[in-house]
């Protein structure tokens, strides 16, 4: 009787454990400057809105939090921000102004769920979805990060390095709650030379120049993810000048940067290397004189784009047949910053 029942057990443990690693695998994980946030409710996606439990997500994103159980709102507070929400409203109040929600709030198994991309944009984070690990990011800018770490934060912060004359001067480490936050060289009390900055959750967010206590010169920004975002001049904590956008495609951008955004001349790579476009960019996307290009580097069109629209003068080049203008580009929307590529049609 035991050894029949034993290949059932094995058969039933097996499937267990597998509905186990799978239901693991689809669970959706939040990060918020690189630190990951724990909830005792799992977050669930619903007609494309991702919905997560107010209160971790609230207190992580240093909102003071107060809940009216009789009117069923959930609100949100700080310095610069009023948010307030109500279950099974799609209408809320951000700074006493209303806005519509992708979708209500509501309660599932005692516990609230708000859309998590309204209120991480509310507070001026970034948010972004990974598809393939199931994974939401949501960070704040380089300088909110600095502001919010360093210079007008509310949290413990340490420094460990050397002094000259009772200031910060040399080789030195800052930690912000006993993490790790910035290690490299101060100048005058201020971070000055070669220096990393980490994300809350450890990982390494910028690697080069600072001049001032700000992110200046020459250096490297990284996702939470370890890819490499920028490798660019940096100016006022922001790319400005020359360099590379790394998009999580694999493709690349490599020119002229304002503000992190590309602007002016530049060139489009897709994810194998390929030379796409070149010419000028203006927010990410072909605008004024440029050239788009085969696989094999033949000229596919030249001219002058106006976001994408291959517009005025210009000539576009074919292989087998002379074709319209229209009919000779074939456009496709990429989601990557909005960014749109022509590819040759078949």
């Amino acid at each position: 009787m035991l050894k029949k029942l034993l290949p059932i057990l094995l058969a039933a443990t097996l499937m267990f454990l597998a509905a186990g690693q799978a239901f693991a695998e689809n669970e959706i994980q939040v990060f918020i400057d690189g630190e990951k946030v724990n909830f005792e409710e799992r977050p669930f996606i619903e007609n494309g809105t991702t919905m997560v439990p107010f209160r971790p997500i609230f207190e992580k994103l240093g909102l003071d939090i107060s809940w009216n159980g009789e009117a069923q709102t959930v609100s949100g507070i700080n310095k610069r921000l009023w948010i307030s929400l109500k279950v099974g409203n799609t209408s809320a109040v951000l700074n006493n102004q209303e806005t519509k929600l992708s979708l209500a709030p509501s309660i599932v198994n005692g516990s609230t769920f708000v859309p998590l991309r309204f209120v991480g944009e509310a507070t001026g984070k970034n948010v972004i979805w990974e598809d393939k690990t199931k994974s939401i990011y949501i960070h704040s800018s380089v300088e909110d990060y600095l502001l919010e770490s360093i210079y007008f934060t509310d949290k413990k912060l340490t420094y460990e390095g050397d002094m000259k004359e009772g200031k910060k001067d040399g080789h030195g480490k800052y930690y912000l709650d006993s993490k790790l936050l910035y290690e490299g060289q101060f100048k005058n009390g201020k971070m000055e030379g070669r220096g990393i900055l980490y994300f809350k959750g450890g990982q390494k967010l910028y690697d080069g120049e600072w001049a001032q206590g700000m992110i200046s010169g020459q250096g490297k920004l990284y996702k939470e993810t370890g890819a490499l975002w920028y490798e660019a001049s940096f100016e006022n904590n922001a790319p400005e000048g020359e360099g590379k956008f790394y998009y999580s495609s694999g493709s690349i951008y490599e020119g002229s940067l304002s503000n992190g955004s590309a602007e002016g001349k530049g060139k489009y790579y897709n994810e194998f290397g390929k030379l796409v476009y070149e010419g000028q960019f203006k927010d990410f996307r072909y605008n004024g004189l440029g050239k788009v290009y085969y696989a094999d580097g033949q000229v596919h069109s030249e001219g002058a784009f106006k976001i994408i629209n291959l517009m005025g003068k210009g000539r576009s080049i074919t292989r087998t047949e002379k074709l319209g203008l229209k009919e000779s580009l074939k456009t496709i929307c990429s989601m990557d910053k909005g960014n749109y590529i022509l590819s040759r049609e078949s």
